[in-house]
């Protein structure tokens, strides 16, 4: 399964996706636990954030790409 994704995305989308996977469980457990799992990394947060809002960013950006090329 990932060998597909990867092959479909390359190597940045790929990573993209698996940060986002990574967003999206940690609002899970804001949302259900009200914790926030980044909390443990304290100082890391802000980057983790930044490489989640960029991850979204370049997705959205080649999802637009992607439809104009077809």
């Amino acid at each position: 399964m990932w060998k597909d994704v990867m092959d479909k995305m390359g190597l940045i989308g790929f990573i993209a996706y698996i940060l986002l996977l990574v967003g999206g469980i940690g609002w899970g457990f804001i949302g259900l636990f009200e914790f926030n799992i980044l909390r443990i990394f304290d100082g890391l947060a802000r980057l983790v954030y930044l490489a989640i809002g960029a991850s979204a960013g370049y997705l959205i950006y080649m999802m637009f790409v992607k439809k104009k090329a077809e």
